[in-house]
């Protein structure tokens, strides 16, 4: 028997609805996948992985990694608590967020007929 504590507790979903209640998934906001990518650059500048990383830093990796594709949300603590470890400042955090494009593009756009 499925055993759920709430809807943001359960991970069944299918397409987009919950199994348990019926109700639509929400989606994250579209400004999580650059946010993600400009942290993900930032531990990559220090050459470790999300693993090494999370266990440095007393972090959970799935989190680290969830955050870093644009799946999950961070708070303004957590945030906080990243940046110190990355040695990166508010200032050069915002810099990167600023740029044009922080996500690499690794396709090219699909044509439209």
């Amino acid at each position: 028997m499925l055993q759920c504590r709430g809807l943001r507790h359960c991970s069944i979903y299918y397409r987009g609805v919950s199994k348990v209640s019926g109700v639509p998934r929400k989606r994250p906001p579209p400004n999580l996948k650059p946010l993600g990518a400009v942290l993900r650059q930032f531990r990559e500048g220090l050459g470790v992985s999300q693993e090494g990383f999370a266990y440095e830093h007393d972090f959970d990796r799935s989190v680290i990694g969830a955050v870093e594709r644009g799946e999950r949300n961070v708070s303004f603590g957590s945030l906080r608590e990243l940046l110190l470890a990355y040695g990166v400042s508010w200032t050069q955090f915002g810099r990167a967020m600023q740029k044009p494009d922080p996500l690499p593009s690794s396709k090219p756009p699909r044509k439209r007929r």
